[in-house]
């Protein structure tokens, strides 16, 4: 981990409003000696998805990401002795704690492993499972990955004094979308867990990251989307110090009693339970269920606390609206479980991935309720989740029928948008000053499957002329291909998704290489370039590899005018020959008569063709 006493004026200006509150309190010096009160690591739409309470027994520590995988039916897989954080990334990971409690995992889903203790991972359903482990072992273990493939091991550092908040924040950014991370003493690790990301921290370090790569750095994290294709990572912080004289001291938990009228009840505990509310469309499975793949929807869902403590269940009321999610603060430690008390228009079902379904008689209707429980303890007093509100399946078989009964409409026929969107000037951002990668960044034998971005502009240049600023994205009639070139079935432009940005997306692509061929060129286009792609030999198009090093292609297509022809020249007719032609008279002595000079063949038209990914113009 690099530091440095300097920050980049870009630092400065983002430091300020994070820095300035902590002065406020007090005063000039440190700021992470002068911060009392708790900060959330994640900022915007960000959240903190795992999170628990504990003592770092060691002197010295280091960050360990480890990934595993594991086939139905397989013996489980104990988890990390070292305090840990388990991240769903493809399949159903199961885990399962010595006390029954179990927590289904999905991709992006993760819970916090205090020590193993007999807790214990395995796939879930009939598909492979695969996971990350984030731990923070002892110094001395760090580079212990047993039979899991080694994904990060950072460097040594001194463990903080006192019980520690322990986060993982993850969230997902779209090209050139930027979130902080907020740090402490300690390093941050940040996984890349999807597409390119760039990140850059106050202490001067900043690297470039790309799925399944792992780094530390220190201070507050910048994290950019770097990539055409929607990004994410996790990021383990290691938080402020949670202190057992105040635990101690607080006052006897109140009984949570029913609230009149929804709202938070004021019970004075030190649990908190906050969720995220998405909307899904009804035909989604659930192992489908992302923040990709839905939509941010506070209003899809009225959420209701119940607290199950042994007692008759009890309502919590509704919760408080807090930036993008709702929060239930001040809660006693014990099991509750969040259930639907309604919802929006459109929506019928609710699901919580990773949450365990109960049942249990509710006060604020009759019968018995159903919920999705939630357990605070002294290792786990906070609780994010994210709730995924189901669209309706009649309103959609409904709008279906009414779809189907419509008018017939006419043929749809492809015409060139009115306002093409333009391109950005090609020029580059700002950035700090250039600074070594941190240490022992290395990647991750991740499944061989990948994601394939792809832009097609129109040009009005040759390439002669090729300026990629002047170009804007192509309108319709076009195709193109990405054919395998070991052989199989084509990328086509029908089996992939738009993006906003005027992006076709393959996702779950397999690695190895492919041929890019356009045989439709846009309205207009002479012919097409790849900057980023090899050249075939028979000029047919170009060659591009999807592998573990570069997983997540982003391409960028121009299509070219013709290069200028000049007018033929004016045709004028040849002199006629004289009627007479004197033969020359053949000098004395028999010498031979003189020859007219050799004429030099003609030489060939130069031709554009590009040339090592730059353009250019060669003679053939």
């Amino acid at each position: 981990m690099l530091r440095s006493n300097r920050l980049p004026p870009r630092f400065l200006l983002i430091a300020l409003p994070l820095i300035l509150p902590r002065l406020l309190l007090g005063g000039i010096g440190p700021v992470v000696a002068q911060q009392t009160l708790p900060v959330s690591p994640a900022t915007g739409h960000a959240s903190v998805i795992a999170n628990g309470v504990t003592e770092l027994a060691a002197a010295d520590v280091a960050w360990r990401v480890t990934y595993r995988t594991a086939d139905p039916l397989a013996t489980p897989i104990p988890a990390p002795a070292a305090p840990a954080f388990l991240v769903g990334e493809s399949g159903e990971v199961l885990v399962a704690a010595a006390d029954g409690q179990r927590t289904l995992l999905l991709a992006g889903e993760a819970r916090f492993s205090q020590t193993s203790s007999g807790v214990e991972v395995s796939a879930s359903g009939g598909d492979r499972g695969a996971w990350f482990e984030i731990a923070l072992p002892a110094a001395a273990e760090a580079e212990e990955h047993g039979d899991g493939i080694a994904v990060f091991t950072g460097a040594s550092f001194a463990a903080p004094a006192g019980e520690r908040d322990l986060d993982l924040v993850r969230d997902v950014l779209a090209q050139d979308e930027t979130t902080t991370v907020i740090g402490q003493e300690s390093p941050v690790l940040l996984l890349a867990t999807g597409g390119t990301l760039r990140v850059e921290a106050t202490d001067g370090s900043s690297a470039t990251l790309r799925v399944g790569q792992a780094g530390e750095f220190g201070g507050d994290l910048v994290v950019s989307g770097d990539s055409a294709a929607p990004a994410s990572f996790v990021a383990g912080v290691v938080g402020t110090e949670v202190s057992a004289d105040d635990a101690a001291a607080a006052p006897p938990a109140a009984q949570a009693s029913p609230v009149a009228g929804g709202g938070q009840a004021g019970v004075g505990g030190p649990g908190v339970i906050a969720a995220t509310v998405f909307g899904c469309p009804a035909d989604i499975r659930p192992r489908q269920l992302s923040a990709d793949a839905c939509e941010l929807d506070p209003a899809a869902v009225e959420l209701e606390l119940v607290a199950l403590d042994g007692q008759a269940p009890r309502s919590l009321g509704s919760p408080q609206s807090q930036d993008q999610g709702v929060v239930w603060s001040g809660l006693p430690l014990g099991v509750y479980a969040v259930r639907a008390a309604g919802f929006g228009p459109g929506f019928s079902r609710v699901l919580v991935p990773g949450a365990e379904e109960v049942r249990a008689g509710g006060s604020s209707v009759e019968g018995t309720v159903t919920g999705y429980e939630i357990v605070l303890d002294e290792s786990t007093a906070e609780s994010s989740v994210e709730i995924y509100a189901l669209g309706d399946r009649a309103t959609a078989a409904q709008t279906d029928s009414q779809t189907s009964t419509a008018e017939p409409m006419p043929e749809p026929t492809v015409s060139p948008t009115g306002t093409p969107m333009p391109r950005s000037a090609a020029t580059a951002t700002p950035r700090p000053a250039a600074t070594p990668t941190p240490e022992k960044s290395t990647a991750v034998a991740m499944p061989r499957l990948g994601s394939i971005s792809l832009r097609v502009w129109s040009c009005p240049d040759s390439l002669a002329t090729f300026n990629a600023a002047r170009c804007v994205l192509a309108s319709a009639p076009y195709d193109v291909t990405l054919a395998p070139e070991t052989g199989g079935a084509p990328l086509l432009l029908a089996n992939a998704s738009l993006g906003a940005g005027g992006e076709w997306v393959w996702e779950g692509v397999t690695f190895g290489g492919y041929l890019v061929r356009q045989p439709l060129l846009a309205p207009g286009a002479a012919t097409y370039y790849l900057p980023t792609g090899a050249l075939l030999a028979d000029n047919s198009g170009y060659r591009v590899a999807l592998d573990a090093a570069s997983p997540t292609l982003s391409l960028d297509l121009y299509n070219l005018a013709p290069a200028f022809a000049p007018p033929p020249p004016a045709f004028v007719p040849p002199p006629l020959p004289p009627a007479f032609v004197p033969l020359p008279t053949p000098p004395p002595g028999g010498a031979p008569l003189p020859t007219a000079p050799p004429v030099a063949a003609p030489l060939p038209t130069p031709m554009a063709v590009p040339v090592g990914g730059t353009g250019g113009v060669v003679n053939q």
